[in-house]
């Protein structure tokens, strides 16, 4: 049962200090465990507070939205309450003219960084709250650091006054102001696992005024669509497979298609976000742009590709590439078959300006390479008899037993063998 004491703090609020104290001297440390000024709570291990939390009889679930207009400021702490489900949290802040700092805390990690429908990534200092706005509106946020400032907690739908103030040092790295309304901001939290399940999100008003909007979205996950790797420009891009599968979180995007600004990452949870660079993705892009540039896991341009007349395309079976010619429509990721290579298939990975060996004579509508058939020869120089399981090409699962020192050779569809052993591709079709 928690109970009320008197004890003293190295710092001007508990969110700010780093240490609780039982003597006014700040000599004596108080016990290890939970302390709270009713508003948030920290832990204390061997006189260090570790990172603050918000109160969980404080919090609201996500899912909600609050709205603020004051003519004085403030610093306004929002508690929102995640559940066990895992995925990407969403804050949605609008913090309309005059600038505000926001910052969110989960999980002991500060998240400040943020993508505005107006002006892509804005990011202050690392650990401390942003400041967004629109910079003719600054009222000397920075030069008028201090602030001391009234708190204020939200929950059930309103926020209320605390008896406790908060005092707000800004430096100028914490200012990412844009020359007008930045817009809704899109920040991206990731939950991995099932807890912690409270996340708290804190919006300071430094300024006279404060009005902003806060949307909190529960964890789910990110859509996912089809890209290359990352390539160091444009050119190098467009020749580039699309093999990948990565994620978005859309600003101005959305219904599956690209937009400027979209948040893309490599994981559903939204955790690490695409490196620098170019991207090939003509299905994901709004037409008729084909690739896409990424700076701080932003999306900050769109482009198109000027393809070479012929395809790079590689072989069901062991993935040997070449560069081939077609008369008829193709597409990236078809299977087609080609004009000497007669008994093999091959997928199309990529356009290409480079001298054709050979040309497309099919593109059967429906097949993969699952279905095409390829010869393999497996040995085994193990002491002990190995097993193999495959599909022949009549759709028939197959096993067999291969003693010590032997070798068999078998016909199966493409990535269907289930060995111990490694199968050496010999040809296309079967002997």
């Amino acid at each position: 049962m928690a109970t009320s004491s008197t004890y003293y703090l190295n710092g001007p609020s508990l969110g700010s200090a780093t240490a609780v104290f039982t003597d006014s001297d700040l000599t004596l440390c108080a016990a290890d465990g939970y302390y709270s000024d009713g508003t948030i709570v920290r832990e204390q291990v061997s006189c260090v507070l570790l990172p603050q939390q918000s109160c969980p009889a404080c919090a609201d679930p996500c899912g909600t939205i609050v709205s603020e207009y004051s003519a004085s400021g403030g610093y306004y702490q929002i508690g929102i309450l995640l559940g066990s489900a895992t995925g990407a949290v969403v804050i949605e802040f609008d913090p309309y003219t005059v600038p505000l700092g926001i910052e969110v805390l989960y999980n002991g990690v500060v998240y400040n960084q943020m993508s505005s429908v107006n002006f892509g990534y804005l990011a202050g200092t690392a650990n401390l709250p942003t400041y967004v706005g629109q910079t003719s509106s600054d009222c000397g946020i920075v030069a008028g650091s201090p602030h001391t400032l009234d708190k204020y907690t939200y929950y059930g739908g309103t926020f209320t006054a605390t008896p406790f103030t908060e005092t707000v040092t800004v430096l100028s790295g914490q200012l990412d102001l844009t020359a007008t309304t930045p817009g809704p901001c899109f920040i991206v939290i990731p939950k991995t696992a099932a807890s912690p399940t409270t996340m708290q999100i804190n919006v300071i008003g430094a300024c006279p005024l404060s009005q902003f909007n806060v949307s909190t979205y529960c964890p789910t996950a990110l859509m996912t669509f089809s890209s290359s790797s990352v390539n160091a420009n444009a050119g190098l891009a467009c020749s580039d497979a699309i093999d990948q599968q990565y994620f978005v979180k859309y600003v101005n995007g959305g219904a599956g298609t690209l937009g400027l600004y979209d948040w893309v990452f490599q994981d559903v949870n939204g955790e690490f976000v695409l490196p620098d660079g170019f991207y090939h993705a003509p299905s994901a892009c709004p037409p008729p742009n084909d690739w896409f540039q990424v700076q701080n896991g932003v999306i900050v341009q769109f482009g198109t590709c000027t393809y070479g007349s012929n395809y790079r395309v590689s072989r069901c079976g062991d993935g040997q590439e070449i560069i081939v010619s077609s008369a008829i429509p193709i597409n990236l990721g078809d299977l087609v078959t080609l004009t000497l290579a007669t008994d093999c298939g091959y997928t199309v990975i990529a356009y290409s300006s480079g001298t054709a060996v050979d040309s497309v004579n099919t593109a059967p509508p429906g097949l993969t390479c699952e279905d095409i058939c390829g010869t393999y020869e497996i040995t085994n120089d193990t002491p002990f008899t190995e097993y193999v399981d495959w599909i022949d090409c009549d759709d028939v699962p197959q096993t067999t037993g291969i003693i010590p020192g032997i070798t068999t050779t078998i016909c199966a569809k493409t990535n269907s063998i289930v060995t111990n052993l490694t199968p050496v591709f010999l040809q296309c079709g079967c002997v």
